[in-house]
């Protein structure tokens, strides 16, 4: 209750009174916060100034807190210098919390000390008792993509503040914990009712229009605009990714075989982001240079780069200790080998790019097995199992759902440091004769390629600040034991910091003989590392070995680390080994590499090249053809009025040529092994494709389907759809095709078949050209049981 203190005039003052004064009028602005405005815990007319880089100065404002109000009456200034980061280019953010607190002050009062000379003394009495805000600083984590404090239900923060080594760089309020003033709110709730307002009006008329409608219930939709709806529902349950059961229409992109039977013996197409023609002829030969010697360009390991020597990029040296680096429990390690990720070039008159690549949202995969497969390999980008962790087992049931086929483990190539929210790793370039697939990240891991190690295992991390391609880490020894030999593996790093055995780059050993004190280089075949992030250099030994160490922060941005039973720990946080990391350094920024040709009988029609490479943001990579010797080397682009295709003669033979661009500190590489190939195709004229046997949950004896054909010409191509129940083909009642209103060459077919009552059935495609230098392919396809 609210409460007057009345006096009369006579009335002696006691000073209960004037207590019980204060205390009401306290009780009122209480009861107006918790009642009128309560608000938990808020903040309310704070403001935040930095009169320097590492301070910043809060002025007066409030708190509310659960009815109690605490006030600051004067600006506040909080140094921020112990919270900044210590790492160069770490960033951090925190949180200034506030926090109430209650105070009673002092004051000297003359207190009477005789009653009856009336004497008085000066007392330090309570006399003022406030509510008063403290301010506290929450850390967050500091890193290049710093993590902003959590804050707790139970506090108040004002706002928070990212930090840099050399200071704030910026402060953003934090307007979920401001009170909101009655103007805002007033504002606001004007906005609500005016859209209120619209939103009933149009109401009312929603329900005037539903009246009408209620008389055409008998009415039926259009036959078009039904299917229109099952189409794009059948996308939608596509994209989402929604589990598998029979419904009455079903719509596929041709991007994965996962709805079709390419077992069946009629079967006689291809999957390749589209239903395509076969293949009358194919030849797959090994990408091998012409004159491995020739000036500009060196292979070290299958690895073939702009010429090169080596620089030091990061070196570790100064007074230390030493290490020994087979004191460690012995271990047995398998780690996972990461090989490079594969490229893809496909030209010639007969490539055409599929206008469905988005669909590959709605797929765990971001290519089909015959883009990237060769001798068993398996190239697929698995989003549904990017949250693995090293050592984990491989669950491949949520891939095979969606696939519609039984992968296991040794089929599938993890994509390295996926995003969790990410759908797709692949850049796509394409234009009407040629197509370009590459991959965004440098390394991929392959679940089955690994290897076992045994001895002490000691490592250093390290972080890249620009991007470079390794060629060898050098190490200060100080002791050589009798025997052993060094293995050294370069790894990835965890999010903790921690090197990751299932995340190895390359491998390299010196041998015992080749070990002696001071620096030693341990050469790696040459590897592109990205900049901004840490690697490591791990070593693992069965000799007695010593590696010199420097003390103190010589080397703050990484550290030294040792293995015990497998698991990683942190070693001293004030010692780094001593060690060198060398890039190489290119003599040229341009060569022209000649290939072995392409050779076909009969001729081809179209070239595929598949090879693992990189080409880091300022270098290139550029293929030319000819197919004769007197004729001049041509870009691999798309063909326009000024550039023929050469292909379109279909030549027995294509020479190929690469360009390669890039600067004196980088290059781009392509890795000459056993995966780069080099396939010369010709098509046949003619080819049958089959889908599943697919069920509807539901009897029919009317079946429709909606097919779009790409690169089509209505002289050369002819194309069949048939219904197949049981084995018995059904042909259409009547087949339509339409021009596609949005492409010239693109067409889109619709029929409809009457067949016997059934709940299940296959769809065939039947398609042929008069010339295979001008083949269409199927972009998608629809099918409805009515």
């Amino acid at each position: 209750m609210t409460k007057l203190k009345e006096f009369t005039n006579a009335e002696v003052i006691e000073a209960s009174d004037l207590e019980a004064i204060s205390a009401a009028a306290r009780e009122g602005d209480e009861n107006i916060a918790s009642g009128a405005i309560g608000y938990p815990n808020h903040w309310a007319e704070f403001t935040i100034q930095t009169p320097s880089a590492s301070v910043t100065r809060i002025s007066e404002g409030r708190l509310f807190r659960n009815g109690l109000i605490y006030d600051n009456d004067a600006s506040f200034d909080l140094d921020l210098i112990t919270s900044l980061p210590v790492v160069a280019n770490d960033l951090k953010y925190i949180a200034i919390l506030v926090r109430g607190s209650e105070e009673t002050i002092d004051e000297n009062r003359y207190i009477e000390t005789d009653v009856d000379t009336g004497e008085t003394a000066a007392t330090a009495v309570p006399k003022t008792t406030v509510r008063k805000c403290d301010f506290v600083v929450q850390q967050g984590v500091a890193g290049p993509t710093p993590i902003r404090p959590s804050v707790a239900e139970s506090d108040c923060a004002i706002c928070f503040v990212l930090l840099g080594p050399a200071g704030i760089i910026q402060i953003e309020s934090s307007n979920d914990h401001r009170v909101k003033t009655l103007y805002e709110v007033e504002g606001r709730v004007t906005v609500l009712e005016g859209q209120m307002a619209v939103a009933f009006t149009r109401t009312q008329t929603l329900q005037t229009d539903l009246a009408n409608l209620q008389a055409r219930l008998s009415d039926y939709a259009r036959q078009d605009v039904t299917r229109q709806l099952q189409m794009d529902m059948a996308r939608v349950r596509k994209i989402l990714s929604l589990p598998d059961a029979a419904r009455a229409y079903l719509y596929d992109s041709g991007l994965i075989d996962a709805v079709w039977s390419k077992t069946h013996v009629d079967w006689d197409a291809r999957v390749d982001e589209g239903i395509r023609f076969p293949l009358a002829a194919i030849e797959d030969v090994q990408l091998s240079v012409t004159n491995p010697a020739q000036d500009g360009i060196k292979i070290t390991d299958g690895v073939m780069l702009l010429d090169w020597g080596e620089t030091t990029i990061i070196e570790v040296d100064g007074s230390g200790g030493t290490k020994d680096i087979s004191q460690q429990v012995h271990t047995v390690q398998t780690p996972v080998a990461r090989t490079v990720t594969r490229s893809s070039t496909s030209y010639g008159p007969t490539v055409a790019m599929c206008g469905n690549t988005a669909d590959y949202s709605g797929f765990d995969s971001a290519a089909t097995g015959q883009t990237f497969q060769r001798g068993g390999e398996t190239f697929v980008n698995v989003g549904a199992i990017n949250a693995q962790t090293p050592g984990d087992t491989l669950d491949t049931s949520d891939f095979n759902r969606s696939h519609g086929t039984n992968y296991d483990a040794s089929d599938i190539v993890l994509h390295n440091s996926m995003p969790t929210n990410s759908t797709t790793h692949r850049e796509i370039r394409a234009a009407r004769a040629v197509i370009h697939n590459t991959w965004t990240e440098t390394y991929w891991d392959t679940v089955t390629e690994t290897f076992g190690i045994n001895g002490s295992v000691y490592a250093q991390t390290f972080l890249l600040t620009q991007p470079m391609i390794l060629s060898s880490i050098e190490l200060k020894f100080d002791r050589v034991g009798n025997d052993g030999n060094v293995q050294m593996l370069l790894v990835e790093v965890s999010p903790t910091g921690e090197p990751v055995f299932d995340n190895t780059i390359a491998h390299t050993t010196v041998e015992h003989a080749d070990l002696s004190t001071g620096w030693v280089k341990f050469p790696f075949s040459p590897r592109y590392l990205d900049p901004g992030r840490r690697y490591a250099w791990v070593t693992v030994t069965t000799g007695n070995h010593s590696l010199r160490t420097v003390t103190g922060s010589e080397y703050t941005q990484g550290s030294l680390f040792y293995s015990t039973d497998q698991a990683w720990f942190q070693g001293s946080t004030q010692e780094d080994f001593c060690f060198k990391v060398n890039s190489t350094n290119h003599t040229t920024t341009r060569a022209q590499i000649v290939f072995d040709s392409l050779n076909l009988a009969g001729g081809m029609t179209e070239i595929r090249l598949l090879y693992e490479s990189w080409a880091p943001e300022g270098t290139a990579m550029m293929w030319e053809v000819r197919t004769s010797g007197s004729d001049p080397w041509q870009v691999i682009q798309p063909e326009t009025s000024e550039y023929q295709n050469p292909l379109w003669n279909r030549p027995t033979t294509c020479q190929l040529r690469l360009t390669m661009i890039g600067t004196y500190g980088l290059s781009p590489a392509i890795i000459l092994n056993e995966n780069a190939r080099g396939e010369a195709r010709r098509h046949k004229p003619s080819g049958v494709a089959m889908t599943k046997v697919l069920g509807f949950g539901l009897t029919t004896t009317s079946i429709d389907v909606e097919i779009a054909l790409d690169r089509w010409d209505d002289s050369e191509h002819t194309f069949v759809p048939k219904i197949d129940i049981g084995g018995t083909e059904y042909t259409a009642n009547a087949v339509t095709i339409a021009q596609d209103v949005d492409k010239s060459d693109r067409r889109i077919v619709t029929a409809d078949f009457t067949v016997p009552s059934t709940t299940e059935a296959r769809l065939r495609i039947e398609m042929s050209t008069t010339d295979i230098e001008k083949v269409f392919f199927v972009e998608n396809m629809a099918i409805y049981a009515n």
